[in-house]
């Protein structure tokens, strides 16, 4: 009988490979099209439109969704096949509000950990159905929070030092957060300096030189860290044991002449677009932008894990506008694997380091994004099936 049932189990398995595959395979392949599947609900709200570019979405374990509408101060949930289910919060500040919530992350597989504004010192945990579970306070403010296993949650915070001959000296640091007991502790700390120059009557960061924190969960509940900056990534166990470390297979862009024209040229478009004046837009062309830069780009813009565990990693290309995004797929051990570039297709694709819009996972890509002729860029829950 344990024969059969194991032989069973074995087939089964072999069944649920054979249709699902692995994400693996599809990455080797190089290239992922954006292409929607019209049997997924690609509605985002009850009538239809969510028009706030800064939302976060999070996939639950059950496989539905949950979005995090920034400005709206609520989330959406979505069945696993993308149909509206319901509209949860206020704006408010007591137990069970949100407060320009931004953050999704999934703690002990049990609540749904929710990060706010910067200016916030509190963290809301609610059930996987939506329900408001426990408020935390927090001893700083919580920039990025991240939910990891054993109750433990992760947050970044900053410390300014004083303005010196238009420098300062910026500490980003993070924090480990027990959900149960509340206890706090810092388990790494990265200071640098940033440079200011004067442009339109207002002071702007050099972006030479400081890089800034990525962390996200791996798949078994530890935590991976990295700085734009630099070409290696760590990753922590819930207690702040660095438990290894790797260095990326890339290396960063030069910014050239051209560069800084193009990005120059794209800012003053996109100002027009947006109907800025033209006291704006005089402002723009006068920026030194030949001082904002350092001779490289930062190495990345995003770092992601699939629900295989891969890490996938959004480095930084010299394209400016409409571009195609590369990512590098990376074992969770650190082994790189390959290099994939996405074609967007019909979407405009902005990967953002502040709000996740994209989830690969169970052998298809989830994503939030507008449609590129949609002069409202009202957001687009889809699926896009690997195989």
């Amino acid at each position: 009988m344990i024969k059969k049932n194991g032989t069973f189990v074995f087939f089964f398995l072999l069944i649920c490979y054979c249709v699902h595959g692995s994400l693996i395979e599809v990455y080797k392949k190089g290239m992922i099209k954006l292409e929607a599947d019209p049997h997924f609900g690609q509605k985002t709200s009850e009538d239809g439109s969510i028009y706030d570019t800064r939302c976060d979405f999070i996939r639950t374990p059950d496989g539905s969704f949950f979005i995090a509408a920034t400005t709206e101060h609520c989330l959406y949930r979505f069945s696993a096949e993308g149909k509206f289910v319901g509209k949860y919060g206020q704006k408010g500040q007591g137990p069970g509000d949100l407060y320009f919530p931004g953050d999704l992350s999934v703690l002990d597989d049990r609540y749904l950990v929710i990060g706010e504004y910067a200016t916030s010192r509190r963290i809301s945990l609610f059930d996987l159905e939506g329900n408001f579970a426990k408020l935390l306070k927090t001893d700083r403010n919580a920039l990025t929070t991240v939910a990891l296993k054993d109750s433990k949650i992760a947050y970044i915070t900053f410390t300014y030092g004083p303005m010196e001959n238009q420098t300062q000296e910026l500490t980003t640091i993070l924090i480990l957060k027990d959900a149960e007991s509340g206890e706090e502790a810092v388990i790494y700390e990265y200071k640098a300096r940033r440079k200011f120059i004067s442009s339109g009557g207002g002071r702007i960061v050099v972006d030479a030189g400081f890089g800034e924190m990525l962390i996200t969960p791996t798949k078994d509940g530890n935590l991976l860290v990295g700085m734009t900056r630099s070409d290696e990534l760590k990753v922590f166990s819930p207690d702040g044991e660095l438990l290894r470390s790797f260095r990326l297979k890339t290396d960063p862009v030069r910014v050239t002449r051209d560069y800084i024209q193009r990005y120059k040229d794209f800012t003053i478009q996109n100002g027009r677009e947006r109907g800025w004046g033209q006291r704006q837009i005089d402002a723009i062309k006068k920026t030194p932008y030949e001082d904002m830069f350092g001779k490289y780009l930062p190495y990345f813009k995003q770092i992601l894990v699939d629900s295989e565990g891969n890490i996938l990693v959004f480095i930084r290309t010299g394209c400016i506008g409409d571009c195609s995004h590369v990512f590098q797929v990376y074992s969770p051990e650190g082994e790189y694997i390959c290099e994939v570039t996405i074609d967007n297709g019909i979407y405009d694709v902005i990967i953002d380091r502040r709000f996740k819009n994209i989830i690969f996972a169970d052998g298809a890509v989830y994503g939030l994004f507008p449609l590129k002729e949609d002069e409202e860029s009202a957001l687009q829950l889809i699926r896009v099936k690997l195989r």
